[in-house]
């Protein structure tokens, strides 16, 4: 059975009980302890330096849990900047809370390259990559970008009408919602 390679923005830290790793990732990390996995993404720390880019692995059973952190800048633009400023308003339907900055597109993008970069040396051939959270929706395409060629399912938020009315009004938008679709679905 190929290993399961779970992505995520968060990643909840061996034995760690909290919600700070979010609902989901405490279900996932459930189901993962079923097969071999690597689960990849944010520690959660800040730092004051550039992000890391070499991951911190840990292993707890059969699941590898590598994290890396994130920048203060990297975190203000990625994080609270367009993925929860601009993103969770428009997918949870509060269209005007959301905040459109050009920078923090820029991070979020750069961050979603980073994350690849970091995620494919760690990669086997045969894996089954499971990308979850809108905060990576342009991981699918930097995956490809680095040469990952294999099925990358994606875990897609609901998008209301008002939400899809404000994306098709941003090319730009329009351009980093079609890279979050080069996650192929499978199965």
């Amino acid at each position: 059975m190929a290993r399961l390679v779970i992505v995520s923005n968060r990643v909840p830290a061996p034995g760690q009980r909290s919600q700070a790793a979010g609902g989901l990732a405490v279900a996932l990390r459930n189901a993962a302890h079923q097969r071999d996995c690597l689960w990849f993404g944010w520690s959660g720390n800040v730092t004051d330096g550039a992000s890391p880019l070499a991951p911190h692995i840990m292993q707890a059973g059969r699941i590898a849990f590598a994290t890396i952190g994130l920048a203060q800048a990297d975190y203000q633009g990625y994080y609270r900047g367009f993925a929860n400023g601009m993103l969770w308003p428009l997918l949870h339907s509060r269209v005007g809370l959301s905040e459109f900055r050009r920078t923090e597109l820029a991070a979020y993008l750069a961050v979603n390259t980073a994350f690849a970069k970091a995620l494919v040396p760690l990669l086997r051939a045969d894996d089954t990559i499971w990308v979850h959270d809108y905060h990576l929706f342009p991981l699918g395409q930097a995956l490809r970008d680095a040469g990952v060629s294999g099925p990358t399912p994606s875990r897609r938020h609901r998008c209301s009408s008002a939400c899809r009315r404000a994306i098709n009004c941003c090319a730009r938008w329009r351009r980093t919602m079609r890279s979050a679709c080069r996650c192929p679905k499978t199965g």
